[in-house]
């Protein structure tokens, strides 16, 4: 079970928005309505009206039947419409007409049952249209977000195995794509390396040394500018994500709060609500015309609504373990039902205790209706959060990845560059220069190559964030003052991860270079500190010259895109500030 959980407060009106499409005419809906459904008849019109329990069984039956009809016809002309979603008229039109249809089949067949009076037509009649409308209504929004719920849970699942399977590959990826790179590399070179190892006292050495410079010009530097500036693309999350989403549902699994607010359990306006639709046939109030009903079930509805309203607010405060909290809402319901007895003379409406009872007992499913919904909507807001971090670990493994596929290259690159690049020039000199081609010299031009081919496969520490600072404010001295501030932390953490110290290393090197030497700057000052667990906050300010407003390109777009987490550029007051997230 998770922790204290908070529960996010209600619109009524957008609830019945979000309801108010196929939700409301869903087979879900349905046969959720079949429950009070039953209990009007049942219940409430047997215990009011008296008569055969099977005579109310059979009429319930065939009135939930009918209305369902109803409801189907309206459920076809919905999608027969170009139109889809929420369509408040539409349904709300539908509900009124199916429920007037159900409160002529109640009297029509119940007076032919001898159960229901001639004189309640016009008292169903109104009475059905309230009743389907506030019923269906109520059961859309209880659908509607458990559906919602669903989709969350089906969603974080699909996003965890994303996630799962991009943290448990992430190495093997970064392995794959160095493979792929030396391998890329090495048969561009073959050709050449092949040459040498041919090579004996039977060839042209002006051909091989044309060759071995020819591989310089035409082959490595091509390449290492090839390998340098390749573009990354990340791992394809959505593909990932459409392959596991089908499975998702199935394996969502709630996760039940330990404690809930006791007060954010309630929902006033929706229990009033069916307090209201509910009470108008059943309850004994010495009443028998329509109106007189029909006022009192207003008052009922507007003191349950001012009753839990004021039970919503005094008991937010008291947070309690789930079944307790479900206890002391039944209190708060019972406490209710007693208080409207009390209330209700005061409209001339005197109710005895078997209608006080059943008020008590509507009140306790209307209710519990409530609590399952809010608890439903407590989880969701906490699956919705586990769903954001769960999104951000994911961006932030994503962003590892890039970064250390930049490193790959950026390696790869530079020993092309460097190291290849000299042991063939260096070869092709030796070549030149030599006035007798032996084997020693063979060998010796063969060696100083595969040891600089070595290099590809090789690993370098670096030098350290700290002393690489160090040295570009030393390089800057003359042009620039610049100040640099690291917190411990960040500095241990930076020490610790050699992707992360070399990629925060070229941020600040690109930015200090780009501010002095395009925008001039005399002072600038470096900031690295911890953002979150997982990532580095870099910022670098100077006075230089203020870059172009909307441009990012002053500081090497492209670089930061693929090893920045997030950053941004901006100029105010005559300060130019980048900031970046670099992931740990």
């Amino acid at each position: 079970m998770t922790k204290k959980l908070e529960t996010p407060k209600m619109s009524l009106r957008r609830a019945y928005e979000n309801a108010a499409g196929p939700v409301a005419l869903s087979t879900r809906v349905f046969a959720l309505f079949a429950i009070p459904s039953f209990g009007a008849f049942l219940i409430y019109d047997a215990t009011r009206l008296g008569g055969n329990f099977f005579s109310w069984l059979l009429l319930a039956t065939v009135v939930y039947a009918a209305t369902i009809v109803f409801l189907l016809g309206f459920k076809w002309l919905y999608y027969k419409q170009p139109r889809s979603g929420s369509r408040p008229f539409f349904i709300t039109s539908a509900l009124l007409i199916a429920g007037v249809a159900r409160g002529f089949v109640a009297w029509s067949l119940g007076v032919w049952l001898g159960i229901v009076p001639e004189a309640e037509l016009t008292f169903r009649l109104i009475g059905g249209a309230v009743f389907v409308s506030g019923s269906l209504i109520t059961m859309s929004i209880f659908a509607a977000s458990q559906l919602k719920h669903q989709a969350v849970l089906a969603g974080l699942e699909s996003e965890k195995a994303v996630l799962d399977e991009l943290r448990g590959g992430i190495r093997e990826r970064i392995k794959i794509q160095q493979e792929t790179l030396l391998a890329t590399v090495q048969q561009a070179l073959a050709p050449v390396i092949k040459k040498v190892k041919d090579f004996g006292a039977a060839s042209e050495p002006a051909l091989v040394i044309a060759e071995l410079k020819e591989a310089v010009d035409q082959v490595v530097r091509p390449l290492s500018h090839d390998v340098g500036s390749a573009s990354f693309d990340g791992p394809s999350d959505s593909s990932i994500a459409r392959a596991t989403y089908s499975q998702s549902i199935s394996r969502a699994k709630r996760s039940w709060p330990q404690s809930v607010s006791v007060g954010a359990m309630f929902m006033p306006g929706i229990t009033a609500l069916v307090a209201a639709i509910s009470t108008f046939t059943p309850i004994r109030l010495g009443v028998t015309e329509g109106s007189s009903a029909l006022l009192a079930s207003i008052v009922l509805a507007l003191f349950a609504y001012l009753v839990l309203k004021a039970a919503q607010q005094g008991l937010g405060l008291f947070w309690l373990p789930l079944w307790l909290a479900g206890v002391v809402t039944g209190l708060v319901y019972l406490a209710l039902a007693l208080l409207t007895k009390l209330v209700l003379p005061i409209a001339n409406f005197y109710p005895d205790d078997a209608s006080i009872g059943q008020y008590f007992l509507l009140l306790l499913i209307a209710g519990s209706f409530a609590f399952t919904q809010q608890v439903v909507r407590t989880q969701r807001l906490a699956a919705e959060r586990q769903l954001k971090e769960v999104i951000e670990n994911l961006a932030i493994l994503n962003s590892q990845l890039r970064q250390e596929v930049w490193l790959n290259r950026r390696r790869i690159a530079s020993v092309l560059h460097g190291p290849v690049q000299a042991a063939l020039y260096a070869s092709a000199m030796r070549l030149a220069q030599a006035k007798t081609f032996d084997k020693t010299l063979i060998e010796v031009v063969q060696r100083d190559i595969e040891h600089a081919l070595l290099k590809l496969e090789e690993g370098s520490d670096g030098e350290s964030f700290r002393e690489v600072a160090n040295q570009i404010a030393i390089l800057w001295a003359g042009s620039c003052h610049i100040d640099v501030e690291i917190s411990a932390d960040a500095e241990a953490r930076i020490s610790a991860n050699r992707v992360t110290e070399t990629c925060v290393t070229e941020v600040v090197r690109e930015a200090i270079s780009n501010a002095v030497k395009h925008g001039e700057a005399k002072s600038a000052k470096i900031r690295v500190s911890i953002e979150k667990s997982r990532l580095l906050r870099v910022v670098i300010e100077n006075d230089g010259i203020p870059a172009r407003q909307g441009a990012k390109t002053g500081f090497g777009s492209d670089f930061l895109d693929e090893v920045a987490y997030d950053w941004s550029l901006n100029s105010k007051d005559g300060r130019t500030t980048l900031k970046a997230k670099i992931a740990i």
